[in-house]
């Protein structure tokens, strides 16, 4: 409704939260990165030490960064979530240029901002990016149909659609992710240290590839999840987890759309539709996907809930 709230931060454990800074003083300790005044150039070399996976194959991913190259230069990166603020690091070692991006929205994309910056300042010693080689920026044939819902049990969704004649991925909330086409079906998001490729399962229905690293995850496409009143009530009711001690959490219907709460909450955190039976919201400052549990005749009778470091929370729903 165009109005703003704070999305404040109760977190207690300080380094991966807590930290209270400024874009002067991440500018800081991003040079401290390039001389190793405080900590050693030790400390720093170690931090940028690329892992293994148990075959031997390398991944980007080194002692809490991502390094990797972006259009011919060695680069060193890192975001961050949380409540109501985003966050970027980015650094190129050579030419010793580092950028820090602070946002106050969740719907801000500061990677992509920082790259943009990156373009800016690099000029000309940047390699040009495949859309400007011809790899397909602003082609509109075949985009409508790569769009839609891909589901991953393990993974959750993606969900994709044309704007302004190019393919982008849709959040919750709003938010739109834009995409860098790079020919026969493959994209990549800027900032991000993955890439997405459309394709044909074996069968001919579409498929989503996603690769970090040298990791690949699949995603089958999905029809639209059913909103209509009587399968959103289907769905209502009280499911108790065993696992959480007992703990129950209500699902209730609200307008079109579905809402979570647990006994220690004061009002129902919002569930926005993902796929057939998948639902995605935020509890206790954490997103969290909610899918229902269905028995061979269809009645629902539980939940899973991934979210808060936990994959497959069971919940059985109460008569």
């Amino acid at each position: 409704d165009s109005t703003w709230s704070v999305d404040d931060s109760n977190w207690e454990e300080t380094g991966d939260g807590t930290i209270q800074s400024s874009v002067r003083d991440m500018a800081k300790w991003a040079d401290n990165l390039r001389t190793g005044k405080a900590g050693g150039l030790a400390v720093v070399r170690k931090m940028v030490e690329t892992g293994t996976l148990d075959d031997g194959t390398p991944v980007t991913y080194a002692f809490g960064l991502m390094v990797d190259r972006w259009r011919g230069l060695a680069r060193v990166a890192h975001g961050g979530s949380w409540a109501g603020y985003r966050a970027e690091l980015l650094r190129f070692p050579e030419p010793a240029l580092s950028i820090v991006v602070l946002c106050n929205t969740g719907a801000s994309n500061p990677s992509a901002l920082a790259l943009g910056v990156a373009a800016g300042v690099l000029g000309n010693r940047l390699e040009p990016e495949p859309s400007a080689a011809g790899a397909g920026s602003g082609r509109t044939s075949g985009m409508a149909g790569l769009t839609g819902t891909y589901w991953s049990d393990d993974e959750g969704a993606f969900t994709f659609a044309v704007r302004d004649k190019s393919l982008v991925a849709l959040r919750p909330g709003g938010v739109v992710i834009p995409l860098l086409d790079l020919g026969e079906g493959r994209f990549d998001i800027p900032g991000a240290s993955l890439s997405l490729a459309f394709r044909r399962s074996a069968g001919g229905k579409p498929i989503l590839v996603r690769r970090v690293g040298a990791q690949d995850v699949t995603y089958n496409r999905v029809s639209p999840p059913d909103t209509t009143e009587a399968a959103l009530r289907a769905l209502t009711g009280s499911y108790r987890s065993e696992e959480l001690k007992g703990a129950v959490w209500t699902i209730a219907v609200k307008g079109r759309g579905l809402t979570l709460r647990s006994a220690v909450a004061t009002e129902g955190a919002a569930l926005a539709p993902l796929a057939p039976d998948a639902w995605l919201g935020t509890m206790f400052g954490d997103e969290v996907t909610i899918r229902f549990v269905r028995s061979a005749a269809g009645r629902v009778t539980g939940i899973t809930a991934n979210g808060f470091g936990l994959q497959g929370l069971a919940f059985a729903r109460l008569p």
